[in-house]
């Protein structure tokens, strides 16, 4: 028996060593693993980039044309100055669609005279302010827009003649249309330029004691302007 098992045991061992190699042949032949799908995304995910949302602060300088007509015949009074003032407002992005509020104030001395019959008249118009609705488009980090609303204005006539001198300061409340581009720089910093037409009313002035005659004033302004804004 044990002379059995002495010749049956390297035939063992042989047949075992091929089994092993076969096993390692097959594996070495295995499929390597199948790559790993990226997760997918939702197809109604849209990105529009910059987002115009939030509330901003800004300033602005530029130049004004004013225009008093002056009635009866007389003419107008046009001038020109550079201003300058402050804005701020709130911003609402929906898609590619902008809309909010602002409201801006600002400073320029336009101040034109004109001698008519009876003596000279001198027509003054110093800051101006505006509550107004911006609707625009956006594309990406560019924001075109349409703007309007209320306007006033702090309105001086001087009247002066035979000697004697007239002074009236009227608070005129009108309105506003403009438009402008508006480009985000960084996510916090944005330039501007910007135009604006406003009309504020009618003035009604009298020259008492100067020989002037009075009447109905309106006043017309156009505005250009460049501007910086700091979004929170």
């Amino acid at each position: 028996m044990t002379k059995f098992y002495l010749r049956a045991a390297p035939a063992a061992l042989a047949l075992g060593l091929t089994g092993g190699a076969a096993s390692a042949a097959d594996l070495s032949r295995a499929p390597a693993p199948a790559p790993v799908a990226a997760p997918a995304y939702p197809d109604n995910i849209v990105s529009y980039g910059f987002n115009w949302t939030g509330a901003y602060v800004g300033a602005n300088v530029g130049g004004r044309t004013m225009s008093t007509s002056l009635g009866s015949g007389r003419g107008s009074i046009d001038t020109k100055s550079a201003v300058g003032g402050l804005q701020a407002g709130y911003l609402f992005q929906t898609g590619n669609i902008v809309y909010g509020l602002e409201a801006d104030i600002g400073y320029g001395q336009n101040s034109g005279s004109k001698s008519v019959p009876g003596g000279r008249v001198t027509s003054a118009l110093d800051w101006t302010a505006s509550g107004r609705a911006r609707l625009g488009y956006a594309f990406d980090r560019l924001l075109v827009y349409g703007t309007g609303g209320i306007a006033g204005a702090d309105l001086e006539s001087d009247g002066r003649g035979g000697g004697n001198r007239s002074k009236k300061t009227d608070t005129l409340i009108g309105w506003t249309a403009g438009g402008g581009l508006e480009y985000a720089v960084t996510k916090n910093i944005s330039l501007r330029a910007e135009y604006f037409y406003s009309d504020y009313g009618t003035s009604n002035v009298s020259y008492a004691g100067t020989g002037i005659k009075g009447g109905k004033q309106d006043i017309t302004s156009n505005l250009g302007r460049l501007g910086v804004n700091f979004k929170f």
